[in-house]
């Protein structure tokens, strides 16, 4: 299995000071090379709260925390049968913005 997701990022800083906290969410879709689209891990959410830390004039480390939700399928070889998942977890990051 070789996921690649793919997805758009909308992030609100709520306030603008030496330290910035923001909101952020992901959503999207995972795509795996070695199957076709139907078959594909699907739909991918990831809401998180961070903060903004200034390094530079316009560079700045993002760290986060949030809760990932991501679709799956599953299936059993000996019953030929198919499964669709939900996956929850809790997801953190460390990101450096330039």
């Amino acid at each position: 299995m070789y996921p690649i997701p793919i997805y758009l990022q909308a992030k609100f800083n709520l306030a603008n000071g030496v330290v910035s906290p923001f909101i952020m969410v992901n959503a999207g879709y995972t795509l795996d090379i070695n199957k076709y689209l139907k078959d594909a891990p699907g739909l991918m959410l990831n809401p998180a709260l961070g903060i903004e830390i200034p390094v530079g004039e316009k560079q700045s480390i993002l760290v986060s925390t949030g809760f990932k939700i991501q679709h799956g399928t599953m299936f059993e070889s000996g019953a030929y049968t198919r499964s669709s998942l939900m996956f929850k977890s809790i997801s953190a990051e460390i990101g450096f913005k330039f």
